[in-house]
């Protein structure tokens, strides 16, 4: 497979903080360990424009990079495109809405929620009512998620 520019970009950066100067090997190094919603843009190491970044941290030496979905997906293997869907809905409404499978899949691998909480969340993500508890515990849940999830707001002013 053709690694494209921006591509080894990502490469070469990414080696010069894993222990590994083979990229296979080197790849192998990293874990997806956080995600941050995000209003404003920044760039990947690639040099993609990004709003939502995924964290990755290399379990042999700690260091960690800031890189987007697509990278993530394309050397890691982890699809978060649709948890920053969910946690855009959590957002909005964390009292009502419910995360999507993506979602809560994710928040059980980084460790925001407990596998009972997986397990509910799992069991209602589909219904179309829920009881008064089953509301309250879905909320509570929703604030750790988003509370885990750094979540950055645009703080450029406009106006006075």
């Amino acid at each position: 497979m053709k690694v494209t520019a921006k591509k080894q970009k990502l490469h070469d950066y990414l080696l010069t903080l894993s222990s590994s100067n083979v990229w296979e090997q080197a790849k192998l190094e990293w874990k997806h360990t956080n995600i941050t919603y995000n209003d404003n843009t920044q760039h990947c190491h690639c040099s993609q424009v990004i709003k939502n970044v995924c964290h990755i941290t290399n379990q042999l030496n700690g260091n960690t990079a800031e890189i987007g979905n697509d990278c993530i997906l394309e050397f890691i293997g982890v699809d978060c495109g649709n948890t920053f869907t969910g946690i855009k809905r959590l957002i909005a409404d964390p009292i009502n809405a419910k995360p999507n499978t993506d979602l809560i899949n994710i928040s059980l691998k980084l460790g925001y929620i407990y596998q009972s909480e997986y397990d509910f969340l799992m069991s209602v993500k589909n219904k179309r009512k829920t009881s008064y508890k089953q509301n309250n515990w879905i909320a509570k849940i929703n604030n750790r998620i988003i509370n885990k999830t750094v979540i950055t707001k645009n703080n450029n002013n406009k106006g006075i």
